[in-house]
């Protein structure tokens, strides 16, 4: 799982009606507009817009809350970005290249962006008139006008010429991403490149060829690196597979890349365009996290994979390491150079002290590193304990990410000990221990006799465990042997086993387990099928096809006691086509009907459906979070039957359920998220939990 996900906003209309008591309420929720988002690792920060006319700009007072995908100007003497406050969607902002006087160019969302040739305009594809369309924004007065007008409307990934001349884009065509080339008015259209998913587009300094990678469902998802040369009209593939973020030299000469070599991950790779030969820079494991060249092409900036995270390093075309920026707390990615190259911009997380990616500067000499975005701090994942009485959650109040204990009805609340920002917290039944998980680390918190830890041997391959119903073992899917499997973890022991030791040599693996009939049965999935087994992994036998196909995989699994059925989340989507989120309940005897379905209609919606927290049970209620165009609400469902309906009309996510129909959930105040209380399931609802 990343400990960062990137940014992603949402688009829906406005209702302006809802302004001014949702300001009473000291809530900015609904609006016309576009995770990430404040970047939070499951999108967190991301909420409605405060509703706009038809005004295209728009200036605020707010600073913005975190940043990422920043670029600097031509002239160097600003940088726009991606930011989001609290109560609205990802937004374009732009400052001055130390940080001073921030200025949101957007408001009702935007997906993409660049600098024109110039620097005078930024052009943006941003939601404007009901749609996405790409828009040139001047710096000067904050006029907005179209772009292209002759762009077709569903282009992504814009990319102009250094001379601005030129323009390449990319055009979804079903499974496909085709790289189209035009003149700046939009004559002399034509496809380059019709087969593969293409990204990543790059203009060599000259205006001559364009370099992009791109991947072909039908024979794997390695990524191939392509040149395409404007002038002879000829395309030619780099021998090396796994290539991606192609990054040009200022001389137009070479083409730095990252090359995906096992075991190692990705090493930074140079290719000599004019011969075709391929060298691998250096042997320390890079991430395909960005790549820059110094504008006098002497050295590179790179995201270096260390053991605490990744680095941007300064490294020379020789591979010789010369400078790592930051320290082992300070996660950095997309490192680029300022024209006049005394800077390095990049986008950064201090893992002491914010829950948000941010932007961030260096001078080249490793010195004199500013944060210029600060972020805004937020509780987070309520898990309450099985008799209500204690509460369970994540803050970044103290400025770095801690597990907090409370009482329901009150007290004081108090840290118990440290987390990662994708950190999962859940109760064993009895109350006695809780459990909190990461991709990293999983810890056992127990509370009587007295509050200790524990840091258990188990790693994970998803982020679903499951607790015994007499609290004695815990289930999750786990490596044995270098493949997946089910593990159990009795507490007595505190020696993993696996569910099955032997499994055939044709089967890839099992993932997602849950205990079922009151710890008699356990529900896994393997291959395409949902399998059941005793609880000690005898009789195991198929339970019901799932129907998954190539690139579908089961997202989530939970066990209904009151409705004896399991219900599971399924994600299916297809690259460049629409896909959907379903949840599906399976009973006893096989027997499966769809609970709902949502399709999948932007990449706002697919990062809420790889991302939403797990499937909660209250009764004979499913309650879960999904988002209709990026807007992440709180859903409720009989399992039963019926419809699914929203119970809340804002920005709402984590739901937790309490005794007698209460319900602990999250959602923005302020400038910062936090925990709410609501009787009755989402009935007067307020704040639990101040920050």
């Amino acid at each position: 799982m990343p400990a960062v996900p990137r940014p992603i906003g949402w688009n829906f209309k406005s209702v302006y009606a809802m302004k001014f008591a949702i300001l009473k309420n000291l809530w900015r929720k609904s609006g016309g507009g576009s995770y990430t988002v404040t970047r939070f690792w499951v999108g967190m920060l991301i909420a409605v817009g405060l509703a706009a006319g038809e005004a295209a700009t728009a200036s605020t007072p707010l600073k913005p809350n975190g940043g990422w995908g920043g670029q600097w100007s031509p002239n160097g003497r600003y940088i726009a970005f991606f930011s989001q406050q609290i109560g609205e969607p990802v937004n374009l902002w732009v400052m001055k290249a130390d940080g001073r006087n921030p200025q949101q160019l957007t408001i009702d969302g935007v997906r993409d962006f660049g600098w024109s040739s110039d620097g005078r305009f930024v052009d943006a594809e941003a939601w404007h008139n009901g749609r996405f369309g790409w828009y040139a924004i001047s710096l000067a007065d904050r006029r907005w006008r179209d772009a292209w007008p002759w762009l077709p409307h569903n282009a992504q990934s814009v990319a102009i010429s250094r001379n601005g001349k030129l323009i390449a884009y990319l055009l979804p065509k079903a499974e496909w991403r085709e790289v189209w080339l035009a003149d700046f008015n939009g004559a002399h259209r034509h496809c380059i490149a019709a087969h593969g998913y293409a990204r990543h587009l790059s203009w060599s300094p000259d205006g001559r060829q364009i370099a992009f990678d791109s991947e072909d469902p039908h024979i794997g998802w390695l990524s191939e690196l392509w040149i395409y040369n404007r002038v002879t009209g000829k395309i030619a593939r780099v021998k090396q597979l796994g290539s991606s973020r192609p990054a040009w030299s200022p001389n137009s000469k070479e083409l730095a890349f990252c090359a995906a070599i096992p075991p190692n991950g990705y090493l930074l790779a140079l290719c000599d365009v004019a011969s075709g030969t391929t060298q691998m820079v250096a042997k320390t494991p890079v991430t395909s996290d960005g790549i820059a060249w110094s504008p006098d092409g002497k050295m590179l900036a790179e995201a270096v994979q260390r053991k605490t995270g990744e680095r941007i390093c300064l490294i020379l075309p020789t591979g010789t390491i010369t400078q790592v920026i930051g320290d082992d707390h300070l996660y950095a990615r997309y490192p680029q150079f300022s024209p006049d190259g005394k800077w390095v911009l990049f986008e950064g997380q201090n893992t002491r002290s914010s829950c948000a990616s941010e932007v961030w500067i260096a001078r080249t000499s490793g010195e004199d590193i500013r944060r210029l975005t600060p972020s805004f701090p937020a509780n987070w994942e309520p898990a309450a304990s099985p008799d209500g009485r204690h509460i369970a959650y994540l803050s970044t109040i103290n400025h770095r990410c801690e597990v907090w204990i409370r009482d329901s009805n009150g007290g004081h609340p108090k840290p118990i000990g440290s987390a990662d920002l994708d950190t999962r917290l859940i109760w064993s039944p009895d109350g006695r221990n809780l459990l909190e998980f990461s991709h990293s680390t999983t810890v056992l918190w127990k509370f009587k006799p007295k509050l200790s830890s524990q840091k258990l041997n188990i790693y994970l391959n998803s982020p679903i465990i499951s607790w015994s119903p007499d609290s004695s073992r815990i289930l999750y899917s786990g490596f044995f042997q270098g493949r997946k499997s089910i593990m159990v973890y009795p507490l007595s022991s505190g020696i993993a086993r696996p569910l099955f030791p032997s499994l055939p040599q044709n089967t890839p693996g099992d993932t997602l387990a849950v205990w079922g009939q009151q710890g008699k049965k356990i529900l896994f999935v393997r291959r395409d099928h949902l399998w059941i087994a005793r609880s000690n992994g005898s009789s195991a036998h198929p339970l019901a096809a799932l129907g998954i196909r190539a690139g579908d995989y089961v997202q989530s699994i939970t066990w209904a006691s009151a409705s004896r059925c399991s219900v599971i989340a399924l994600l299916r989507s297809r690259p460049g086509t629409e896909g959907f989120w379903e949840l599906r309940c399976v009973s006893m005897n096989g027997h499966q009907r769809t609970l709902y379905e949502r399709r999948i209609r932007s990449d706002y919606d697919l990062f809420y459906a790889n991302t939403s927290p797990p499937l909660c049970i209250a009764g004979e209620k499913l309650l879960f979070t999904a988002a209709n165009d990026g807007v992440p609400r709180i859903w409720s469902l009989q399992i039963a039957g019926g419809k699914a309906k929203p119970i809340s009309s804002f920005w709402s996510a984590y739901p937790a359920p309490l005794p007698h129909q209460n319900l602990l959930y999250v959602a923005p105040v302020g400038n910062a998220m936090t925990i709410w209380h609501a009787n009755s399931l989402m009935g007067e609802a307020k704040v639990w939990l101040k920050v």
